[in-house]
């Protein structure tokens, strides 16, 4: 629309979704704002879909005997090697699970009086040994297949183009969120997207808002219509709902019903997700492709955190993930998982068959499913959609948090959505893969509570894995020492890190991590670090689950994705609990008892551990220095590293070498920065909101059309009124007359 020109807004045309018509002004009969803005875009869609999970019922497998008849599910593509691999991987499993349980049986706790004690402390010992086994065969029966039996196994072939009816949206559901990261990933995208022929027509993208504070939702505002204006040609609704039930789930759902009729996939994305459109677009032509597939994952990279902590995440994310991620693909294949964001999703098996229900009960053991994504994908593939993980498709990004409590928040949400998967792991019909893939995802968590109790039976009853404990065989004359089963533990925890080290030794990828030297350095500091970091999360999920237990509700916030350090005064607080273990653990640990400890004239010698491996206080002192330190670890990794050892410590591939979709983001990202700078406060948001005439001509074809709530006007308008106005057609125009005009 050229500048200075005028037009008036045709309420019954911004009610329909139509562009704002070019008229002469009537100030009589309608309102007329001076608007400089580009077009439009929609309000609505042509047709409105009911959203009902009719398909969906969580009690179609409420039985043992229900679970025997899921042959009659549609088979995926892949679906006999899943069930082989699978059938492998579960009996290899159990049965190197029950081996080292019955030697721990007859071994550790065969000393032990209580048959209680003994059998609880064998039977958390088999869960912990289960769980950790099945992961590492998953790793290495991944990998060898991989490499040795998939060779010719091919990915889903790409459509040479799209269809000239296929529409894509692109959601960027948000929540308090930065306006200038999120606009500007579009931003780049998009600009990423034209560059590639045919594309222009079939991807719109949407910004779909719960934000509440009245500032943020201006700046979101702000940064929509700027980015119109820029790129003129470029699809972008902003969509804000003035109920933000269910969070995500219910904001992806509202989309649904009202704009999925018109588009064949949706690309569903984070607030911090960047995708270059390169990736966005091979995703669709594999769909176009590909009748069969439901949903196509592809592997985001944590990128763009500066903190010690972050930085750490990062490169393990990298280095040990590169093995990891290509043995899942090889392990499930058609029948993988679905994390929520960087993936596309064909919308018409959506809605008919993924969209959950609420589960009966209050929340949080009833309710929408927190965790809804691994569930999707599990609905998706019991109806014969193909559910593919591909790690190959390069230039999909996401941001992780930069601290240690900005991750134990995140980690809570997630615990307390994976706790409502025992329940949905039984119910739904859905294929044991997926039942095994919901089950890990909650053994994920409570692996620290059966660590948590492991440690309390054995710091109370004295056991301990070295040290008269040998069970003697007396057939071959073999003695077993329990010290081997210690090992055995210990192989299964580290070995995957061993086998990312190998796997980047193999293929020469430490060149991108800073050389050779700097691989292995960074590897022996996040091994460290692990180490003192898992006793801080056994503390804290803990914690989780009696919230979970007294029904304190989870608030879902925006993610702390800043890289600040933290004060100390926050790190005591979060970690006095911590803090209290620790000293709790290391009286139990002391080998001495309290009167002795008294009177003793050596303290230290009383104390202090003797250098031996039968020594139960030196194995316990990891666990006690971690839980003590556990506020100065907190600070300490919040910070960061000095620019020279940025260059060598914890370096990743985009660090080294920064793509171009990367520099673009920050580019659009400082460029919205300063274009909504000028907004600071709640004074600084009501004065643009009423008296910008760009945003006024683009709010109002949002607004909703309702009765005027204001009976009269005066000079003292209070921020409430303009507030709650906001999303009034009749009350903003009136006040923009005010104010404005």
């Amino acid at each position: 629309m050229a500048q200075g020109h005028e037009y008036r807004v045709s309420a019954s045309s911004a009610c329909c979704g139509h562009e704002m018509i070019a008229e002469k002004p009537d100030m009589q009969t309608h309102t007329t704002f001076p608007c400089d803005t580009p077009r439009l875009s929609r309000r609505y869609s042509g047709k409105r879909r009911s959203i009902g999970g009719s398909h969906v019922d969580p009690h179609e497998t409420s039985s043992l005997l229900d679970l025997t008849r899921l042959r009659a599910l549609i088979p995926t593509t892949q679906h006999r090697s899943i069930m082989i691999r699978r059938s492998l991987n579960v009996v290899l499993s159990t049965g190197l699970s029950a081996v080292s349980t019955v030697i721990c049986y007859r071994s550790v706790v065969s000393s032990y009086d209580s048959e209680v004690i003994r059998s609880v402390f064998s039977l958390i010992f088999f869960i912990l040994s289960y769980h950790a086994t099945t992961s590492l065969l998953k790793l290495v029966f991944g990998n060898v297949l991989a490499y040795a039996i998939d060779k010719n196994l091919k990915d889903p072939l790409p459509a040479a183009a799209l269809k000239p009816e296929t529409r894509i949206a692109i959601l960027y559901p948000v929540y308090n969120e930065d306006p200038a990261r999120v606009v500007g990933s579009i931003l780049a995208s998009w600009e990423a997207l034209r560059r590639l022929n045919g594309t222009d027509e079939h991807y719109e993208f949407f910004v779909l808002s719960d934000s509440r504070p009245f500032l943020n939702r201006v700046r979101e505002e702000k940064s929509v219509l700027e980015a119109r204006r820029i790129m003129p040609d470029i699809k972008l609704t902003y969509r804000w709902r003035s109920i933000n039930s269910n969070a995500k789930l219910g904001n992806v759902m509202d989309f649904l019903r009202r704009f999925s009729a018109d588009f064949k996939y949706m690309v569903v994305m984070d607030a911090d997700s960047l995708m270059s459109g390169e990736a966005i677009h091979r995703l669709a032509l594999l769909c176009e492709g590909n009748d069969r597939i439901g949903i196509i994952q592809t592997n985001p990279v944590p990128i763009l955190r500066s903190s010690i902590f972050g930085r750490m995440l990062q490169f393990s994310c990298q280095l040990y993930g590169a093995p990891f991620f290509k043995a899942i693909k090889h392990y499930h294949l058609s029948d993988s998982f679905y994390i929520g964001h960087n993936a596309i999703i064909r919308v018409d098996p959506f809605v008919q068959y993924c969209i959950l229900p609420k589960l009966e009960g209050p929340p949080p053991w009833g309710g929408k499913p927190i965790s809804h994504d691994l569930v999707e994908a599990a609905l998706m593939a019991k109806h014969g959609f193909d559910v593919w993980f591909i790690p190959e498709i390069e230039g999909s990004y996401e941001e992780i948090p930069s601290n240690i409590i900005a991750f134990l928040i995140r980690e809570r949400r997630w615990m307390q959505g994976n706790i409502q998967n025992i329940r949905v792991a039984w119910g739904f019909g859905l294929k044991h893969i997926h039942r095994d893939l919901l089950m890990g995802g909650f053994m994920a968590y409570f692996s620290s509570i059966f660590w948590a109790c492991f440690v309390a039976i054995m710091s109370v009853t004295q056991m301990g894995f070295l040290g008269g404990h040998d069970l003697k065989i007396d057939s071959p004359n073999v003695l077993i020492g329990t010290r081997y089963l210690l090992f055995y533990s210990i192989t299964l925890l580290f070995f995957p890190r061993v086998i990312g080290i190998v796997h980047c030794l193999v293929f020469r990828s430490f060149k991108h991590h800073g050389g050779l030297l700097a691989v292995l350095l960074s590897c022996a500091l996040d091994t460290l670090f692990s180490a003192l970091f898992a006793p801080i999360v056994m503390v804290f999920v803990v914690r989780f689950l009696l919230m979970y237990i007294k029904s304190i509700p989870v608030k879902w916030g925006a993610q702390d994705r800043d890289d600040d350090l933290v004060p100390w005064t926050v790190c005591f607080r979060n970690f006095s609990i911590p803090l209290c273990c620790g000293l709790l653990l290391l009286v139990m640990s002391i080998p001495t008892d309290l009167d002795s400890l008294l009177f003793e004239s050596d303290l230290f010698t009383a104390i202090a551990p003797n250098l031996s491996l039968d020594d139960r206080l030196l194995w316990a002192c990891p666990m006690i220095a971690s839980l003590l330190l556990s506020p100065v670890i907190c600070r300490i990794t919040s910070k960061n590293l000095p620019g020279f050892l940025q260059r060598k410590l914890f370096v990743t591939k985009e660090e080294a070498n920064v793509p171009d979709i990367i520099n673009r983001l920050y580019l659009f990202q400082s460029y919205i920065n300063i274009v909504i700078l000028d907004l600071k406060t709640e004074n600084d948001a009501i004065a643009h909101a009423y008296g910008n005439r760009n945003f006024i001509a683009h709010h109002y074809h949002y607004t909703f059309k309702r009765h005027s709530r204001l009976d009269k006007f005066n000079e003292n308008i209070s921020n409430n009124i303009f507030i709650s106005s906001f999303q009034n057609r009749e009350d903003y125009e009136k006040l923009c007359n005010i104010f404005y005009l």
